[in-house]
């Protein structure tokens, strides 16, 4: 091959050479895959021990029961007016408290120790020396027979439903206010009955009973 011939195909082959390293780099575009969150299971809530005047609410929304809380029921405006406590001096003699820090204690005592079937008997409750409770549980138990009824009782002027199983007294109103309790009981049928207060909770452990008599 001539000379020429040579050089002129050296000065191809780098022409070709800078075009080669002066292209652009191929790119490869990677599509993204978007993933959807899959729902997992919904926890379970245990909605909370609401009590005679609260119901079961929820702010916004309560998934599984989570979040669930009691609120006080709304009165009704035609209602009629919450009755007060009576005085209980006005029921019966209460032990005198001593000057000072009080010790904790329940005290309780009745309008009378006998009541007629068909009549009514008060029962008046005062709790002293003690920094918190949940309630007071309040039992009556027939003496002779089968028959009883119970109530939780809490401070705070509170409304409480008895539940009643065919004790000689049956609760027709309980009512609290601060650390004062309320009873009022009608006379259903004759024989004794045994009443029965404790604090909840057990610390202090403060108990007391009632004996009673209903009167044919």
């Amino acid at each position: 091959m001539p000379w020429r011939g040579v050089i002129f195909l050296a000065i191809v082959l780098l022409l070709l050479a800078g075009c080669a390293a002066a292209s652009p780099p191929v790119l490869t575009v990677l599509s993204t895959l978007t993933l959807t969150p899959t729902e997992g299971p919904i926890i379970m809530c245990t909605a909370p021990a609401c009590w005679e005047d609260e119901v079961y609410s929820c702010q916004g929304k309560c998934p599984g029961g989570c979040g669930t809380f009691c609120a006080t029921r709304t009165p009704d405006p035609q209602a009629s007016p919450t009755p007060t406590i009576p005085l209980f001096a006005s029921i019966c003699a209460l032990p005198t408290l001593a000057p000072g820090t009080p010790i904790p204690s329940m005290d309780v005592c009745a309008s009378s120790d006998s009541v007629r079937v068909g009549d009514t008997l008060q029962v008046a409750v005062r709790i002293t020396g003690v920094t918190y409770m949940d309630f007071v549980l309040i039992t009556g138990k027939n003496v002779n027979r089968s028959g009883d009824f119970s109530v939780r009782a809490r401070t705070g002027g509170h409304f409480s439903i008895p539940i009643y199983g065919g004790a000689s007294l049956n609760p027709v109103r309980v009512q609290s206010e601060d650390y004062r309790i309320f009873l009022l009981l009608k006379a259903i049928s004759a024989g004794p009955i045994e009443i029965s207060f404790q604090l909840v909770p057990t610390f202090p452990d403060l108990r007391a009973t009632l004996s009673l008599t209903v009167l044919p």
